[in-house]
């Protein structure tokens, strides 16, 4: 695809990114579901759909370079370019995670989950919240709201901590939970690092803002 104008080639870009960050979301969804269910069903639907978040990762990286070879931006523009491959690597690692819950929930094939489910489920609504408004941020070139959104990192890390304490409390006394447990803190961990992708999203708006690398994620 080309375009005339350095403004409908970002804004095209943009779109495709607002579609990849609905389909990572979507797969976010599906896989803790498949986790908390025991439907192996989504859990293979969520690993084949792993090859269109990357066919919208080559795509959106191609146009920016093509947009940066044809309509030559000036720095500020250079700098959304830039910072767009960033983020569509960001998303694209977060799907990644997806993947990998929809592998432990068929590692654990028929076992059923009673423990810690209201955890995963509020771990993962909080991340599909920072998905949507960190992304919308980074399109809107918001960075006080990028700020806030960073802080439902910290809820992601709380979370994760105080379940893994309980996870292991739990451990001591039904040793026989050992391989459930280390399932489980695979899944919460992959949570926890899409909060981690999801800040660097947010790092990136403030950096287009300012021309500055901040750490949001201390």
């Amino acid at each position: 695809m080309s375009y005339k104008t350095l403004d409908s080639g970002i804004a095209g870009i943009y779109k495709k990114l607002i579609a990849m960050e609905a389909e990572v979301e979507s797969q976010v969804e599906l896989a803790v579901r498949s986790l908390l269910e025991r439907d192996i069903d989504l859990a293979e639907e969520v690993k084949s759909r792993d090859e269109i978040v990357d066919g919208y990762m080559r795509n959106i990286e191609a146009e920016a370079v093509r947009i940066i070879a044809t309509l030559q931006p000036v720095a500020s523009d250079l700098r959304i370019l830039f910072t767009t491959v960033k983020v569509v690597t960001d998303l694209e690692r977060a799907g990644d995670n997806a993947v990998g819950i929809a592998r432990i929930s068929t590692n654990l094939g028929a076992e059923e989950i009673f423990f810690l489910r209201d955890e995963i489920r509020s771990m993962k609504d909080t991340c599909v919240k920072m998905m949507r408004e960190g992304l919308d941020s980074f399109v809107r070139l918001d960075s006080e709201k990028a700020y806030e959104v960073t802080k439902l990192d910290d809820i992601i890390d709380d979370n994760y901590v105080a379940s893994v304490r309980k996870l292991y409390a739990h451990l001591q006394q039904e040793p026989q939970f050992a391989r459930t447990a280390a399932q489980l803190n695979f899944a919460m961990k992959y949570l926890e690092r899409i909060g981690d992708h999801m800040t660097n999203v947010c790092e990136w708006t403030v950096y287009i803002k300012t021309g500055e690398h901040v750490e949001l994620n201390l």
